[in-house]
């Protein structure tokens, strides 16, 4: 009789682990998705961080090809 509790109780203890092993994988699966998805937007922002830095510098050197030679700036679209 001892014995067939300690297997129950066992048996019992196995599936909680199981069960809470299971949860965590899942929760680990969620969190890995929502940091590949920051990740992604991490470098979509730096890729337009940089877009926006490399017209600012065209900028600045127009301005001061302008300012050198006292032209008038070309119109860019």
């Amino acid at each position: 009789m001892t014995l067939d509790l300690n297997l129950r109780h066992m048996s019992s203890e196995m599936e909680s682990q199981r069960d809470l092993l299971a949860r965590k994988l899942r929760e680990k699966d969620v969190e890995l998705r929502k940091l590949k998805k920051a990740d992604l937007q991490l470098k979509a922002a730096r890729d337009g961080l940089q877009l926006v830095e490399k017209k600012h510098d065209n900028k600045q050197t127009d301005v001061r090809l302008c300012h050198s030679y006292t032209c008038v700036p070309k119109k860019r679209h």
